[in-house]
């Protein structure tokens, strides 16, 4: 027993007494794990869930860059303690000189890169239960990991498929996050100073990246390229060179704008390789606009949060194979595409999995990529709606948690009807926000607005109103007495003052709305109302514009800026119109709605974004 005491304290990791974390703490190096012409990655050796990267020659720049890094962390909106999208330093490595030489970095546990799910021939030996919807989900993930970073201003920089990893959730997390461009406290840009071929945006190919900083066009080429390689399983510049001399490379045929959709282009596809027109229509389109008009003008490349929309409309209009149940595809299309290579002699890209799938699963990870995006009102709307969730044995542990979300919708609902009920009423406003003190907590409410800002920041905002407010001075009230005096009745001046309407109604009130499409069984649809200025509106009726059948009742109520209504997603196709509810309320308002086309449901590309309706 004192012998294997012994071997233990003389095999543990030594502290090095020359590397230091930002306390100033001895750092003990592990195993290593991973080396780089620029760094190496070593295990910690006393913390089995942190990783230290050492880099080789840092400049003075990049040692200034990374000693602000862990103050510089992005908002990380995942409401699920055991996901974290982004895998962002949480301390700096410094040498006995007192520079820095590296960071620490969190463990990204049970994941694999994109390279290992987007290759056919790997996934069907690793993970043959991912599917087509899972990498729709895992792709729609990605690009949501794009929009929260550019969003807080950071330039992912060195975009490529190694540096995001997938877990069996299809959640996704971005590592390697000490190579990203950062701005300074004091407005100093840090750059990042290296790129991957195949993946760097052609107005960088050939360029020096220490040159000046990149912009987020430049990150939006690199995420289309890693969204067709993982959703097709090639590069998009894979194909036959048709052109004179010997075939260029990569990076020249990005530059020379020849990818093999294109038309006139001298690249053209290879036999069985995956054509556009298996993806879904709005998703091929935002390819085109990428790699056709974006070649040309970076300002045309469609933004993460153009991908991210169509991503989840595509991954709600998926339809499953009546043949082959692991098989899904658009619903737009007239027949399987998988079935359909498989009859031509070509490989199944989604063969059957061993095991079969849990029929729950799209439910599962719905619900997860809610709580990774922090969109609580969704997750708590798929757990209220599917008691199924609370009986997996994996989402048990989240029933204290989703038990205390369920509760901050509550309270939130119930201060959104205080506010559109009356929202001059500053005191009542913050009284609710004392009964429930879960509403100041911003991290819970990301995805909520209203009156064109975060919630958090309204809610915040009529708080410490209330506590400004001065409190009423102290004042002396003299009683006196008066005389009695007879009451006579008074008759009305035979010349009357001019009508004033005491209908509130009468008031002008101009609505305009639009339809947020739902993801069919998994997020209900939602309408939309806006107004300009304060008003009380009549009673709404959004219903079928052919049958007149009712969708969703709006009882009258006052409205300010927007508010966002959730109604069940009808079945199949179906054109909605908002109208008054009484005829006789017509001419208290005027309602401004969206084209016939985005105002229908169940149909691909339906109420989407303008730019993912160019096909």
């Amino acid at each position: 027993m004192w012998l294997a005491g012994i071997w233990q304290r003389m095999t543990a990791p030594i502290p090095r007494i020359d590397l230091f974390d930002t306390d100033g703490s001895p750092l003990a190096l592990g195993p290593r794990l991973h080396d780089s012409g620029e760094a190496t990655l070593f295990q910690h050796g006393d913390a089995p869930d942190l990783l230290i990267k050492l880099h080789h020659a840092p400049t003075e720049a990049l040692r200034d860059k990374l000693a602000l890094l862990p103050d510089l962390a992005p908002v990380d909106p995942s409401l699920d303690t055991r996901h974290r999208n982004f895998a962002w330093p949480v301390s700096t490595v410094y040498n006995s000189a007192g520079a820095a030489v590296g960071v620490i970095l969190p463990v990204v546990p049970g994941a694999r890169s994109v390279i290992a799910i987007s290759n056919a021939k790997l996934r069907a030996k690793r993970a043959a239960e991912m599917d087509w919807h899972y990498l729709h989900a895992v792709a729609a993930n990605i690009a949501f990991l794009f929009e929260r970073l550019h969003d807080q201003g950071i330039i992912i920089g060195d975009v490529k498929p190694e540096n995001i990893l997938i877990d069996d959730r299809a959640l996704a997390t971005l590592i390697d996050c000490d190579s990203v461009q950062i701005v300074g406290p004091d407005g100093t840009p840090y750059l990042c100073t290296v790129g991957s071929e195949g993946f760097t945006a052609p107005e960088w190919i050939g360029r020096r990246f220490t040159e000046g900083p990149r912009d987020i066009a430049s990150d939006r080429f690199g995420l289309a390229v890693v969204l067709y390689q993982l959703l097709t399983g090639a590069h998009p510049w894979t194909g036959e060179w048709m052109g004179s001399g010997e075939p260029p490379s990569r990076d020249q045929l990005i530059r020379s704008g020849d990818w093999p959709f294109k038309p006139g282009a001298r690249l053209r596809p290879v036999p069985g390789m995956l054509s556009l027109d298996a993806l879904a229509p709005g998703v091929a389109s935002l390819f085109r606009q990428a790699f056709i008009a974006g070649a040309k003008d970076p300002n045309d490349r469609p933004s993460a949060a153009e991908w991210h929309g169509a991503l989840c409309t595509a991954l709600a209009e998926l339809d499953v194979c009546e043949t082959h149940s692991h098989h899904h595809y658009d619903e737009s299309l007239s027949a399987c595409p998988w079935c359909i290579r498989v009859k031509a002699g070509l490989p199944d890209l989604f063969p059957k999995p061993d095991t079969p799938r849990d029929p729950f699963a799209p439910l599962i990870l719905a619900f997860e990529r809610a709580l990774a995006r922090g969109d609580t009102r969704m997750a708590v709307d798929l757990w209220r709606g599917n008691p199924v969730l609370a009986r997996c044995e994996d989402l048990k542990r989240l029933i204290p948690q989703m038990r205390q979300l369920d509760a901050a919708i509550t309270a939130l609902d119930q201060w959104i009807e205080a506010y559109a009920r009356v929202p001059q009423d500053i005191g009542e406003l913050a009284s609710l926000v004392e009964d429930f003190p879960i509403l100041s907590d911003p991290s819970l409410f990301g995805h909520e607005e209203i009156d064109g800002q975060p919630i958090a920041e309204t809610v915040k905002s009529i708080a410490d109103a209330a506590v400004t407010i001065p409190p009423t001075p102290y004042q002396t009230i003299e009683i006196t007495t008066q005389p009695a005096q007879s009451v006579t009745a008074i008759r009305p001046s035979p010349v009357a003052a001019p009508a004033q309407s005491l209908d509130p109604l009468i008031n002008d009130c101009v609505v305009s709305y639009t339809i947020e499409n739902g993801w069919r069984g998994l997020r209900p649809a939602r309408l939309i109302l806006a107004v300009e200025k304060s008003c009380v509106i009549p009673s709404l009726t959004l219903s079928d514009e052919e049958t007149g059948d009712c969708v969703l009742h709006i009882p009258a109520q006052r409205l300010r800026g927007a508010t966002s209504l959730p109604f069940d997603t009808p079945d199949g196709r179906i054109t909605l119109i908002l109208h008054t509810t009484q005829d006789s309320d017509k001419r208290h308002i005027k309602i401004n709605g969206p084209s016939r086309r985005a105002r229908t449901l169940g149909i691909t590309g339906a109420v989407l974004p303008l730019s993912t309706q160019m096909a």
